[in-house]
């Protein structure tokens, strides 16, 4: 059963508690003053980086993170309590730290306490995490995920806080990629909130689980239990023209070469994640049906385990503006489900979507398929510095070439 989302009103938000998973809702003047957060916190009213205090000094700081904005995707891992988020560069004309904000001087700060040899994490403050999150009150409301600690438990410290170069009119520039854990509170009592805008570091109104982690670098963190994965069509398609265009090409561009697009699925596939490694060609021995396998890393690099996987490609039309969608339904899970051997997973890509009846399915039944849909495909393009029509043009025929 969901639990019910706490919604505090704009008039009500000064001097309350901070509740995690709570929405903090925005004014209705339609300007700059029905901004939630600075009701709640000291740090100013604009920016995806604000602090109380200096750079040099925090007292504490505050994150909104932005998960709709495909260019630079934050992203949430809700069962492993993990948060990935990009700093402030985001144009090009000037260097990684020189930003308005400085919200990626901060991220350079922190992570370098939280690795350094002495007193690490000593100087490092609670982190606000929130998330924009409109709605009929106000468009600027916003959510509290809760209380963070930089890095993971999962990551190496080389890894934590990296570097991302982007291109916008073909100018390269950097920007940050920082991963944050969120810690096991519930509540941010006000009375801590005050000693911190005074200076007050050792309050006696620490949460314990900060207090723990200040300590001894433990990462207790805030978990939710699994939740079936079940995406819409709509939200398997792009939303926006550029990246619509971008998934017709793709159609147009593989739509008679399916064995080039499936080449092409495996690479995108393989470009989620550096533990996967892809293997050879495969075909099904009742004969059709291509695939590539590979396999997943798993466990420590002295001895890892790999988990075998099975990658097939579906180039459908995605029914972009008034053409008719082709989708994957319930047949083709299958089909791919009865080539899959044992202790391996499937990997199904398409520049289509898969039906709301075949994902249900499968999902319930816990089936290992990964869906990587047309949405998804565009997403990993865009991270890899492929962001226009021209880009994907020119990257399609230097590594995808079809011969007339």
């Amino acid at each position: 059963m969901n639990k019910k989302v706490i919604t505090i009103p704009f008039p009500q938000l000064k001097d309350i508690h901070l509740t995690a998973g709570a929405v903090y809702e925005g004014g209705g003047n339609g300007n700059i003053s029905d901004d939630p957060l600075a009701r709640l916190l000291k740090g100013g009213n604009s920016g995806g980086f604000r602090y109380c205090g200096s750079v040099e000094s925090l007292n504490y700081l505050i994150i909104t993170i932005n998960t709709d904005n495909r260019q630079w995707l934050d992203t949430i891992d809700p069962e492993s309590g993990t948060i990935a988020c990009y700093g402030d560069n985001r144009s090009p004309g000037h260097g990684i730290h020189d930003t308005p904000k400085h919200g990626n001087l901060i991220l350079r700060k922190l992570f370098k306490n939280l690795h350094s040899s002495k007193d690490p994490r000593c100087h490092v403050p609670p982190i606000f995490l929130f998330s924009k999150h409109p709605n009929k009150a106000s468009p600027r409301s916003i959510r509290f995920l809760g209380l963070c600690a930089p890095g993971s438990p999962g990551l190496k410290p080389s890894d934590d806080l990296t570097r991302k170069q982007k291109r916008f009119e073909s100018k390269p520039f950097w920007n940050y990629r920082a991963t944050f854990t969120l810690l096991d509170i519930p509540v941010i009592k006000r009375a801590w909130i005050d000693d911190l805008e005074t200076s007050r570091k050792d309050s006696p109104h620490r949460p314990i689980v900060w207090k723990m982690w200040h300590k001894s670098g433990l990462y207790r963190p805030l978990q939710q239990e699994h939740r079936l994965g079940v995406r819409s069509p709509g939200m398997q398609l792009p939303t926006d023209d550029l990246r619509k265009a971008m998934l017709f090409k793709l159609y147009r561009y593989f739509s008679s070469e399916p064995y080039q697009f499936l080449h092409f699925a495996a690479d995108i596939y393989a470009r989620t994640d550096s533990k996967i490694t892809l293997g050879r060609v495969r075909r099904h021995p009742s004969g059709g049906a291509y695939g590539i396998t590979g396999h997943f890393r798993l466990g420590i690099d002295s001895d890892p385990v790999h988990l075998g996987f099975l990658v097939e490609a579906k180039c459908y039309n995605p029914g972009i503006g008034s053409r008719k969608r082709k989708s994957i339904g319930v047949k083709e899970i299958l089909k791919m489900l009865s080539r899959l051997e044992s202790r391996r997973f499937g990997v199904l890509v398409t520049t289509s979507v898969v039906t709301q009846q075949a994902y249900e399915a499968f999902r319930k039944q816990n089936h290992p398929v990964v869906c990587i849909v047309g949405t998804d495909i565009i997403d990993v393009l865009i991270s890899n510095n492929i962001s226009n029509i021209a880009q994907l043009t020119n990257w399609l025929s230097d590594n995808y070439p079809i011969v007339a």
